[in-house]
């Protein structure tokens, strides 16, 4: 368990309204030195997201690549969809860059690339994944689709994750409500039902317009669901896979959303395999961490055993809590955790930093970490290659 400021997946339920509201602006200022040149579209200031411009069309899928990588869950996915995939699958076996850097923005209109600017004029390098939220402490936010589309267009990936309000209760702050009647979700009529509808649609809509740009998502619903952070953790399995699989048919097959690659994501734990929701239904597993010392994360073997690709979708540093402020281990090694990941879990084909005190930006030794070269920055992505 753990707080995370600027969303609140918080390890003291007492404090987490505070915390959202005290790093919503992030943090890390650049340290000088020299950085890749960003594109004029790495302009910090917002645009409404009909301003972006749209990516390439999608491509044909090559001859073979299924066949050769496994198919995605959703059988309509778009080619692009398919050799994302291919690629992350594929990373383990390089034996040069093999890892796909990443660090979370920020949810709806709170998200801002100050952090990871701070990362490339640290290190040289921009992040290759940028991850964004469809929500926070509020309802259903898509606004960060801005930053994920420019980031598309610049050469990254982009992974969303959404904690959406309690369906029941409502409110600011009811992700972290755990008063639910499971059943009503599957009640057509009941208040639950026609809330989790109307902020699927909401979310929909947003993972409708990245299509429209031809941006694969790394989708991530439902995470930490081993754990009772959220509404929807630590409940009855049959229920929640049931929830799960009701979202991927209500999102692939009522919405058509053909762009997304679906990500299983527990926290560490001995019991991460516990909600696998079934092959058909998972793309990627990951898991959740924080801890700076990877030899205590526990149910890697697991998820490694599944036939999928595997990363940590969200990593940082431990962590603790004074009062109402959070105290995050200061100047950790980060290289020495990317070495220890490798040697420890060599599955891994991505690591996802959160923001705030856990980012990169925060950090030591993240220039080291930045120019490995068994890591992937933005302008090492590749993943057009895997199904050439």
């Amino acid at each position: 368990m753990k707080t995370r400021l600027g969303y609140a997946s918080v390890r003291f339920p007492q404090a987490y309204g505070l915390f959202c509201l005290l790093a919503m602006a992030g943090a890390g200022t650049g340290a000088g030195g020299r950085a890749e040149a960003a594109p004029p579209s790495q302009a910090v200031r917002r645009k409404p997201p009909g301003e972006v411009g749209r990516s390439a069309a999608p491509r044909a899928n090559p001859s073979g690549c299924l066949e050769q990588n496994g198919p995605a869950v959703n059988p309509k996915a778009t080619a692009d969809t398919r050799s994302v995939l291919a690629y992350f699958r594929g990373l383990p076996e390089q034996s040069g860059r093999r890892v796909v850097s990443g660090q979370f923005i920020g949810s709806g209109n709170y998200a801002t690339t100050k952090e990871i600017d701070s990362i490339r004029q640290q290190t040289g390098k921009m992040v290759a994944m940028m991850g964004i939220d469809y929500a926070l402490m509020h309802g259903t936010d898509t606004t960060a689709n801005f930053y994920a589309i420019r980031h598309w267009n610049a050469g990254g990936l982009v992974t969303v994750s959404f904690h959406a309000l309690n369906p029941q209760t409502r409110g600011f702050g009811s992700v972290k409500n755990r008063k639910i009647n499971f059943q009503d979700l599957f009640q057509e009529g009941s208040k639950a039902h026609q809330n989790w509808i109307a902020d699927l649609d909401k979310a929909a809509a947003g993972l409708a317009e990245l299509q429209a740009h031809n941006v694969v998502v790394l989708w991530r619903p439902f995470h930490e669901m081993n754990k009772d952070y959220f509404w929807w953790g630590n409940r009855d399995t049959g229920e929640f896979v049931r929830l799960w699989r009701q979202t991927f048919d209500y999102l692939t097959k009522t919405k058509g959303l053909n762009n997304l690659l679906w990500v299983y994501s527990p926290y560490q734990a001995a019991d991460t395999t516990k909600y696998f929701p079934g092959d058909a239904y998972v793309d990627i597993v990951s898991m959740d961490a924080y801890e700076t010392n990877p030899e205590k994360i526990q149910g890697y073997e697991a998820l490694a055993a599944l036939d999928k690709p595997f990363g940590f979708a969200e990593y940082g540093p431990s962590g603790n809590l004074l009062v109402f402020i959070p105290l995050i281990e200061k100047n950790v090694d980060y290289y020495g955790i990317f070495n220890t990941i490798l040697r420890k879990f060599p599955k891994t084909s991505f690591l996802h930093a959160w923001n705030g005190g856990w980012g990169f930006q925060s950090h030591r030794n993240i220039s080291q970490l930045m120019n490995d070269p068994r890591l992937i920055t933005q302008s090492d992505v590749n993943w057009r290659s895997a199904c050439k």
